[in-house]
């Protein structure tokens, strides 16, 4: 090899050392782009629940790259019989509001997704959680399957490459007690006789007393007593020139007396028609009277 080497002279030797260098950059070139070039991951954390027990299983995006991190869109199929899912929540800032989420628990899959104007540049962020619950089934388990539907950076542009590593869900302890209801008693008819109750006695409405309206008692009006007329003395020689009589006085009727009450005492036997006709008859006598007196007196 040596007598080799030395056979090729000088021009040989630097041939070598050029061919040397070139394949020794080309590898550093390679070796370098490798170790620059960063792989995104996409894990879906494990859980380990009691039977019935409900939890959260987390999903991580970590070594975003320089270009940022600004979207996703996932799958997740899992075993409905295993678990059900309730619901899926935000993660860490920014991604810490609610994704857009398509859960179905009879086919077991959950699509979700969220889009932001511009993410972090660098590490790693919890950009969803997954609300479980556990069936009663003690060692059962299941896969969470993930694919990634897209993965977008800032630009945005498909962050690549990436990778994605699967969940799970195990379900340890022992199962819950199933609580057996009771039957309720049977209701037996009662037997005992019930007591008779006296019927209530309806009082019977009294009417009010009356009250007597008192009426006006009859006051008796006095009859006008009739004055004696003067009877002239005659003088002898003179001319008698009768005096002129007065008519007698004419009753005035009285009003019909209004019916005495028990409450009057009335003279017996007089009511108010005979004192009319009482008065009359004292009239007409005064009158026969003062015509007896006239005729007994001589005329001159």
């Amino acid at each position: 090899m040596v007598k080799g080497v030395r056979g090729l002279g000088g021009q040989g030797l630097v041939l070598m050392l050029v061919v040397v260098l070139v394949a020794a950059s080309g590898l550093l070139f390679l070796a370098g782009r490798g170790a620059a070039q960063t792989v995104t991951t996409v894990t879906v954390g494990p859980a380990t629940l009691d039977p019935g027990q409900s939890g959260q299983v987390t999903v991580t995006v970590s070594n975003i790259p320089g270009s940022g991190f600004a979207g996703y869109d996932f799958t997740i199929a899992y075993n409905p019989g295993v678990v059900t899912l309730t619901s899926v929540v935000g993660g860490d800032s920014p991604f810490a509001n609610d994704p857009v989420a398509n859960i179905d628990n009879v086919a077991g899959s959950v699509i979700f997704n969220e889009a932001l104007a511009s993410g972090p540049t660098s590490g790693s962020r919890v950009v969803a959680r997954l609300n479980v619950t556990a069936a009663n089934s003690p060692g059962a388990s299941t896969v969470l399957t993930l694919t990634i539907n897209d993965l977008a950076d800032n630009t945005p542009a498909p962050i690549s490459p990436w990778t994605a590593v699967n969940g799970s869900v195990t379900i340890t302890g022992q199962a819950q007690a199933t609580a057996t209801p009771t039957p309720a008693p049977t209701a037996m008819p009662s037997t005992a006789t019930p007591t008779p109750v006296p019927p209530t006695a309806t009082p019977t409405p009294i009417p009010p007393t009356a009250t007597p309206t008192p009426q006006p008692t009859a006051t008796l009006v006095p009859t006008a007593t009739p004055r004696p007329t003067t009877t002239p003395t005659p003088v002898p020689g003179a001319t008698s020139t009768p005096t002129p009589v007065p008519p007698p006085p004419t009753a005035t009727p009285m009003p019909p007396a209004p019916t005495a009450t028990p409450t009057a005492t009335a003279v017996p036997g007089v009511t108010g028609r005979g004192l009319q006709i009482l008065a009359v008859a004292m009239g007409a006598l005064m009158v026969a009277l003062m015509w007896r007196q006239r005729r007994k007196t001589p005329t001159p």
